[in-house]
């Protein structure tokens, strides 16, 4: 019987993604067809009305961020990537104690730079770009290095980071993208009392090694660009100090086309295997299919858009609601009115978990994490330059990762998996561009959690987050920029004690660039300027104020 049943359930998965393959392969082809129809027909235009355009201030913030890039600011929080426009709560963690620096965005053109510096904790700094265009190819590699000692015993960290990109232009319409990279973390757990508990320094060693290597293909065809066309290869391998070694490999496969210019279907095939092994624990693996079917229509200031994600975990299939309601006020305003529900679903692979923790101790499993939003909500763009937006709704977390300390010293932390957890939240952005030369911006998102099923608290999970930032170039050859973060405490659980909530934290950050000509500059950072010793996690103090300061030569100038 039981085998009846396995053939039964097998069978409906079976019939199920043949289905859907089914019906991506149908739209492929039609759309090709009828891509292919257009491009034999002569558009006409009709002029009816001229045209006058106009310039207003606007902010470059946006509803829907993109992940940011990894920096080195000190308990810098960066968000990990996930396929929603809600993020998790659980931010990424890093000790970098250094305000700087987001990642230079250069065009696609010859350029070439270097970057140094030092600092007041035994901290050299190095980084180095070269973007070159060679015919039909741009090439781009990054390198970056940076290492820092604290204060407190064995408070220390370092990175090393390559990225390499090779970008071909096939056609007018299409590109193939190839990149690869490594980055090595070195950590500390330098979370305990030293003056109770003693351990050999292989105990408070972290390594990770993380290699990557990907394949992106871009294709927007017919006239119009109504069909779109973008299929994505990652691997991935990441190894620790500590015998854990992981595999990862994503590969998806999304087309969307335009039936006309109100109406766009999309579908996407979404594969994700990835296999964690560990000297300790016996080998884990787990395989997540995703197939997100969705249509879109836009009519008289109203866009709507609504689909299903048969979503296969752990040999069962399961169907996700996916919409999205946004009204659009007459022209001019600039204000919207926004209404959804979001569903997003990953693996909590040691990579994610780490990034979020560099101090946990190996998971003995791979947990599939799912996020369900429901929400209202607006934003406002002002042609003076003032943009507001907010969100709030109800959100439930499954399989989020929470962590405590272990053990009688703390200093490592534990990965627990609560099933379910459900809380009230608040999402809201406020920028404002007051001139070309001065702009500011912020953000803040919080938690109010209800229930949750397994645990008492929500370890680890901060719930409050507001950031603040001020940039100024009072000069044409001088750049200011101040930032401000202030984070609620989250809960802690430490052996033998009562749970308890950590205290808030304030950091506090200034950064000058100073142009000496087309090819120097000078730059400068400051970070924790109130010298806060808050603690993030449980026992791991933060290295306090610092400061970097360097040059950059920059050897290709472009205009």
């Amino acid at each position: 019987m039981t085998g009846l049943n396995l053939y039964n359930c097998t069978s409906k998965v079976s019939k199920l993604f043949f289905s859907l393959a089914l019906l991506i392969c149908f739209l492929s082809a039609s759309t090709l067809l009828m891509a292919q129809n257009k491009r034999n027909k002569l558009d006409e235009i009709n002029i009816t009305s001229s045209f006058k355009p106009s310039i207003v201030k606007t902010s470059k913030l946006e509803f829907f961020p993109e992940v940011p890039q990894k920096d080195t600011n000190a308990f810098k929080f960066v968000y990990p990537a996930i396929n929603t426009t809600f993020k998790t709560p659980l931010s990424s963690f890093s000790i970098k104690p250094l305000a700087y620096n987001a990642k230079e965005i250069i065009q696609e053109k010859d350029n070439f730079y270097i970057k140094l510096g030092g600092g007041n904790l035994r901290t050299p700094f190095a980084s180095a770009a070269y973007n070159s265009k060679i015919g039909n190819n741009v090439v781009s590699l990054n390198f970056d290095h940076i290492s820092s000692k604290g204060s407190i015993y064995n408070q220390q960290y370092a990175n090393t980071k390559f990225e390499g990109q090779v970008k071909t232009t096939l056609a007018d319409n299409q590109y193939l993208k190839f990149n690869l990279g490594y980055e090595g973390d070195d950590f500390r757990n330098f979370g305990y009392d030293t003056s109770k508990f003693l351990f050999q320094e292989d105990d408070l060693k972290q390594r990770f090694n993380k290699f990557n290597l990907g394949a992106y293909y871009d294709l927007v065809s017919s006239v119009d660009a109504s069909l779109s066309f973008k299929p994505t290869l990652k691997l991935g391998y990441l190894t620790t100090r500590r015998g854990a070694k992981e595999t990862a490999v994503d590969l998806e496969i999304p087309v969307s086309y335009s039936l006309e210019e109100s109406l766009r279907l999309s579908a996407s095939i979404d594969l994700n295997y990835l296999n964690l092994r560990n000297k300790k624990q016996a080998n884990a693996s787990t395989f997540l299919v995703q197939v997100p079917l969705k249509i879109d229509y836009t009519t008289n200031g109203l866009f709507a858009s609504g689909g299903l994600i048969s979503v296969l975990k752990n040999k069962k299939v399961s169907f996700l609601p996916e919409a999205t309601l946004i009204y659009t006020f007459k022209e001019g305003t600039g204000a919207r009115l926004l209404a959804g529900i979001s569903n997003a679903v990953n693996v909590n692979s040691l990579q994610k978990l780490y990034e979020i923790n560099p101090f946990l101790l190996t998971p003995d499993s791979l947990n599939v994490y799912q996020q369900i939003n429901y929400y209202v909500g607006f934003d406002w763009l002002n042609p003076k330059g003032l943009q507001l937006q907010a969100k709030t709704g109800f959100v439930n977390f499954k399989n989020l990762p929470l962590f405590i300390n272990e053990g009688l010293s703390g200093k490592d932390f534990l990965v627990l998996n609560e099933p379910s957890i459900s809380a009230l939240f608040l999402e809201a952005k406020l920028g404002y561009v007051f001139t070309d030369k001065l702009s500011f911006n912020s953000a803040l998102k919080a938690f109010s959690f209800q229930s949750q099923n397994r645990y008492e608290y929500v370890y680890g999970v901060l719930p409050l987050e507001l950031t603040l930032g001020l940039n100024w170039k009072p000069l044409r050859q001088l750049s200011t920029r101040v930032y401000g973060e202030f984070f609620g405490g989250n809960m802690a659980k430490t052996f033998g004690k009562s749970d308890f909530r950590t205290k808030g934290i304030v950091d506090l950050g200034l950064g000058v660039d100073y142009n000496l000509n087309k090819k120097w500059t000078l730059w400068m950072d400051l970070n924790n300027i109130v010298n806060a010793r808050y603690q993030r996690w449980n026992g791991f103090t933060s290295f306090g104020f610092n400061f970097l300061v360097g040059f950059k030569y920059r050897f290709i100038h472009t205009n």
